[in-house]
């Protein structure tokens, strides 16, 4: 695949991932690996280009605060195993572009970004280019993406994918809210967040927003702002883990009193999926007429069922029982079973116990 590449136009929303897979790339290319140039069609640098694969651009939210940097990826992603060639494209309206990979290259305009170098691997079905920032203007408003990226076969001769799409970024001024400090941790399955700010004035609230990709976001919770101070002010938020598991993102919208929002810095936790369950019985076996006791561990205040099911199928025992968060000592009343054996289960678990009664 030769060095040049070409760009497009048709518009798409940036939602989370940036992406399109549609025809040819059309309006826009770089000329000799080195600037962006129009031109008609793709057929003169990659042959006749077919449409197949994606680009995305991983990491880039749809809104951002003036005048701050962004790292994000341009990942390319192909189902034919013809591809030993992989190579992109980008232009920006407004804003800075840079980098750190040496395999990108970046226009003394700072509004383009390319491959320098068409990176020839094996037959493989996709490719990333990381490392690439984009700081925002410093003023509010939208701000065009648009980019292409071509997976080829090497023949030039024809045959080669191409992939194109366009994304509308969100530029909004900070508010007059200094954070100071921000911290996410996991404690005793839950997730608690604190932040201070250093100063406000005129502020409104902060909105808790959770994420589980690190781009999109959701409201996870609203803590109202004391609204006007020059002193440290320290705000908390709670919530239950029990629902959530891997890598867990959060982040604080800022709002101020006349509608102007801004956004802190991003914070994770990482999760681990447990479910509450028994730890123990005992004694294991019981002899007729003793009650089972159970050590059983809760992620929080709960009102749980208890279960034996005898060899047979049949439910011998159905009780309910308060639990806590943390380590439950329960007795269960099961003297009046039969010798042999049972499984205990709860409403919420897969997992079984095996109970012997002697």
């Amino acid at each position: 695949m030769k060095k040049s590449l070409l760009v497009i136009g048709t518009a798409i929303t940036l939602i989370a991932v940036l992406q399109s897979s549609i025809k040819a790339p059309k309006s826009l290319s770089h000329a000799s690996g080195s600037s962006i140039a129009t031109n008609t069609s793709c057929t003169g640098c990659h042959g006749a280009a077919v449409t197949g694969g994606s680009i995305t651009l991983v990491g880039m939210p749809t809104s951002v605060i003036a005048g701050k940097a962004y790292t994000f990826s341009v990942h390319l992603n192909d189902a034919k195993t013809t591809a030993v060639n992989w190579g992109f494209a980008m232009t920006v309206a407004s804003g800075v572009l840079s980098t750190t990979n040496t395999v990108v290259g970046i226009t003394t305009s700072k509004l383009n970004a390319y491959h320098k170098s068409a990176p020839k691997l094996t037959a493989d079905t996709a490719y990333t280019y990381n490392n690439i920032t984009w700081t925002a203007p410093a003023t509010a408003g939208t701000v065009a993406f648009k980019f292409a990226g071509i997976a080829g076969n090497g023949s030039g001769s024809g045959g080669d994918h191409s992939y194109k799409g366009t994304a509308t970024i969100t530029v909004a001024l900070p508010t007059p809210v200094k954070i100071a400090s921000f911290d996410a941790a996991l404690v005793a399955n839950k997730v608690n967040l604190k932040w201070s700010s250093a100063s406000e004035v005129n502020a409104e609230s902060y909105v808790v927003e959770r994420s589980v990709d690190g781009v999109n976001f959701a409201k996870a919770g609203v803590i109202k702002a004391i609204g006007n101070s020059l002193n440290l002010q320290v705000y908390t938020f709670s919530e239950d883990a029990s629902a959530l598991s891997g890598t867990v993102y959060y982040r604080l919208k800022i709002t101020d009193k006349n509608g102007s929002t801004s956004y802190s810095d991003v914070q994770s936790v990482s999760i681990k999926s447990v479910q509450s369950n028994i730890v123990s019985i005992y004694p294991n076996p019981l002899r007729t007429g003793q009650d089972l006791k159970v050590k059983y561990v809760s992620l929080k205040s709960d009102k749980v069922t208890f279960s034996l099911i005898s060899t047979e199928g049949k439910r011998v025992v159905n009780t309910s029982a308060n639990v806590n968060e943390g380590t439950n000592e329960l007795s269960l009343s099961v003297g009046h079973l039969a010798p042999g054996t049972y499984y205990l289960s709860t409403n919420n678990s897969t997992k079984k116990q095996t109970v012997v009664v002697q």
